[in-house]
């Protein structure tokens, strides 16, 4: 999967910008563009990012593949295939960090 999104040069950009301001960049809320490859992906990923697949105890395991299946039915992307797989590949990996982020 590609990177989703695409963040400014630090180096050539933003850090000599904010030197001849006399601040520091905000690096930690700096907020990148979205590659437009990828917009596909976001999109759908927004529409069912909340339909998943809970455990017994608590926490989320997957995504729901049907409603992930029926966004991009209703999106028609080019590449129906590779929304797909980003889309899990992006769900798992949120879930695995908020597995992390509780453990």
């Amino acid at each position: 999967m590609s990177r989703l999104f695409a963040r400014p040069d630090c180096e050539k950009l933003c850090k000599p910008m904010y030197k001849n301001r006399g601040t520091e960049p905000p690096c930690d809320t700096c907020t990148p563009q979205l590659i437009p490859e990828n917009k596909d992906v976001v999109e759908v990923y927004f529409q069912c990012c909340n339909q998943l697949i809970m455990a017994p105890m608590g926490g989320a395991i997957d995504i729901d593949i049907q409603a992930v299946d029926v966004a991009i039915k209703r999106l028609k992307p080019e590449n129906p295939d590779r929304v797909f797989k980003s889309v899990l590949n992006l769900a798992r990996k949120q879930i695995k960090k908020e597995r992390e982020a509780n453990a």
